[in-house]
């Protein structure tokens, strides 16, 4: 499935190789640093049936910002973050202070461990 192909590209990793597909492989030394092109922003903890998560920050984020939902057999899917709200109900705009909770209207329901990523190059230069 090219979908799934797809999904190593996303993770931080260096340039890949075909192996020793080929016979014995040269070193690659043009750029030895990790490409990292997604930054996960949320884990979620739970969710419900209509879609409603609670989540836990890793980096902040704003509402209007266009995140990927992944998790454990679930394709990955499109959302633009918005009705986040604190544990006590407040809405956010921004969700900023690391490991704290929120909830997360999800446009459908998502398995515990599911991730919130945003496309951003935080590769070494």
């Amino acid at each position: 499935d090219p979908i799934w192909r797809d999904e190593v590209e996303h993770v931080s990793h260096r340039v890949y190789s075909t192996g020793f597909y080929y016979g014995q492989p040269g070193q690659y030394v043009e750029n030895s640093r990790y490409i990292r092109q997604w930054q996960i922003v949320a884990r979620v903890e739970q969710c419900d049936e209509t879609g409603l998560a609670l989540c836990s920050l890793n980096n902040k984020f704003s509402a209007g910002d266009a995140l990927e939902v992944v998790g454990p057999n679930v394709r990955p899917f499109a959302i633009t973050a918005e009705g986040m709200r604190d544990e006590e109900g407040t809405p956010l705009q921004e969700v900023r202070t690391p490991q704290s909770r929120f909830t997360l209207q999800l446009p459908k329901a998502v398995p515990p461990m599911s991730l919130l990523r945003r496309s951003v190059d935080l590769s070494a230069k």
